[in-house]
């Protein structure tokens, strides 16, 4: 009685730990082994919880005796903070045995009296301790093969995600006679809350849409993706301005209960080809820019103040219209353009004071629109993302960076005519 071969026990318990990495086994083979060779009356083992900063009871065995079958359930079940087994007059630790892995103290193995009521010898206590550091090997080994699952996981549902949101945007514009069009998108996060649309109309207009969902990340691409979905069926429905805003307004406001996350600027215009007419409206976005290939001139178009779509069920929005010449040309962009930061905190856009008490207008993107507007609208696309890059310099990005160029060049009936 109380003999045991410590190497062959050793050994049985390396076998049994390598073929499982579930802690509720590796538990149950390391109190199997303990009660069949030093047979304490009763045991728990305790795991250090590194979020609550405590230890908490994972395990016990042999504790159907005298009280003990009662309160110990109970406080086990109740994962109540570990401070001292030793500190409980009815189930007093005489042994205490560290899980350590890495010199950092994962758990530990309280013991009671052994139940020949003779103290733990020198062979019994390089046993458990034997054991012990392989149980806290296996424990970590565990938790580092969890973490690295779920983190693969997550990197597989966020590159499913990220592949869905950049399918959102267009892949590539449609060739529409007698328009240069071009655009791109930046996030960033992982996920943007920038968008922009472009809808050829059955009657030979064109509708174009950009928004941008206010925050970033996961939340707004989703509140993105139910926009786009909306208005790609409002177009399809009726295009008609009036009836495209308060109607998206209408949508997000009752499917999005939280207004904190659901605030959306947006910019929606109808351009006619043969008239030679842009109608737009505005909802707490930046106004387009109109800016002219023959005498680079660039202006910011009028805008009326309006709510950000999903604001609020009551807003209005009013619409505009402008008359095109042949080679006059729009920018719709979101603001993660215009308040971008230099590293000096200067904005893209930005006013300052003269120190003569006048204030100045300082505004990089219509400056770098007319300094390249008589050239394809893909140069103006990039001379902007560049003079971008330079200004903000090493400053993380922020916003999200949106830009929608387009160019009318003449009208449709005179490219049917050639």
């Amino acid at each position: 009685r109380g003999q045991y071969d410590i190497g062959e026990v050793i050994e049985r318990f390396a076998r049994l730990t390598d073929e499982t990495l579930e802690a509720s086994t590796l538990f149950e083979h390391y109190c199997n082994l303990a009660a069949e060779t030093v047979r304490p009356r009763y045991l728990t083992i305790s795991v250090h919880d590194r979020h609550k900063g405590s230890f908490k009871f994972k395990a016990t065995r042999n504790l159907e005796e005298n009280a003990l079958s009662n309160q110990f359930p109970a406080f086990v079940q109740q994962e109540e903070q570990v401070e001292s087994i030793a500190e409980r007059s009815d189930c007093p630790t005489v042994l205490q045995v560290p899980l350590v892995w890495q010199r950092e103290l994962i758990g530990q193995v309280n013991l009671g009296p052994k139940r020949s009521e003779e103290e733990y010898s020198f062979r019994d206590r390089q046993l458990l301790t034997a054991m012990a550091h392989r149980l806290a090997d296996k424990l970590r080994i565990a938790a580092m093969l969890r973490v690295a699952i779920a983190k693969a996981r997550l990197d597989q549902e966020l590159s499913t995600a990220q592949a869905i949101h950049s399918a959102m945007l267009p892949a590539n514009l449609p060739q529409i006679p007698g328009i240069e069009i071009t655009g791109s998108s930046k996030p960033a996060a992982e996920f943007g809350g920038d968008y922009y649309e472009l809808f050829p109309l059955p009657d030979g207009r064109l509708a174009l849409a950009i928004g941008d969902v206010v925050g970033k990340g996961v939340q707004a691409a989703m509140v993105m993706a139910m926009t786009k979905a909306c208005l790609s069926t409002l177009v399809n429905i009726n295009p008609a301005i009036a009836v495209v805003m308060s109607e998206l307004n209408r949508m997000i406001c009752e499917t999005i209960p939280d207004r904190t996350y659901r605030k959306t600027t947006f910019c929606y215009a109808i351009l006619d080809r043969s008239a030679g007419q842009l109608t737009y409206a505005c909802a707490g976005h930046p106004p387009p820019l109109l800016f002219n290939s023959v005498s680079g001139g660039c202006k910011t178009l009028k805008a009326p103040g309006s709510f950000p779509l999903g604001t609020t069920h009551r807003a209005q929005y009013q619409q505009l219209a402008i008359k095109l010449g042949p080679g006059d040309g729009l920018v719709l962009f979101t603001d993660g353009i215009t308040e971008a930061r230099s590293p000096s905190g200067r904005y893209f856009y930005d006013v300052i004071k003269h120190p003569d008490g006048r204030e100045l207008e300082i505004d990089e993107l219509a400056d770098t629109v007319a300094a390249h507007a008589s050239q394809p609208v893909a140069s103006i696309r990039d001379a902007v993302m560049q003079r971008l890059q330079l200004f903000t310099g090493n400053r993380e990005i922020t916003d999200d960076i949106t830009l929608l160029v387009l160019r009318w060049l003449q009208p449709i009936e005179q490219l049917l005519k050639q």
